[in-house]
């Protein structure tokens, strides 16, 4: 599981991402999910998330979540959703989560694997990816 800081990556370093991890899952944790930021166009987003087979999801837009400053936005509320949404599924990892705010990744970081571990098996692992393709475990 991949927590991606997407404002320190050029565009075409999340593409290398992308590309070399071939995540199933994109999960869009922003409260604003411009794939404009992460690609030269949304439609050019979604053709690199069509080409890798990856399953996009804008969590916060389905959840209703327009801010970080609501109480939805900590990890607590929405890592129920995501362990449904994974856990209904027969698609399995790797998982890449997008976010463009460092407090809620930092949470995330601490929090998210307990969440959902049952729905992603429990030898996952958090690494975090930010400029240059940085992991840090």
């Amino acid at each position: 599981m991949f927590l991606a800081y997407v404002d320190s990556m050029r565009k075409d370093e999340f593409e290398k991402i992308v590309r070399e991890l071939t995540p199933r899952w994109i999960i869009d944790v922003r409260a604003v999910p411009r794939l404009d930021t992460i690609a030269s166009s949304r439609s050019a987003a979604f053709a690199l998330f069509e080409r890798c087979r990856a399953h996009y999801v804008d969590l916060f837009g389905r959840l209703g979540i327009k801010s970080y400053r609501a109480a939805e936005s900590n990890p607590a509320f929405w890592g129920r959703a995501v362990f449904e949404l994974l856990n209904g599924s027969e698609r399995k990892g790797p998982y890449l989560f997008l976010f463009d705010n460092r407090p809620l990744l930092q949470i995330a970081d601490k929090m998210l694997l307990e969440a959902i571990k049952p729905a992603v098996g429990k030898a996952a692992h958090i690494a975090r990816l930010e400029h240059e393709t940085k992991i840090s475990y």
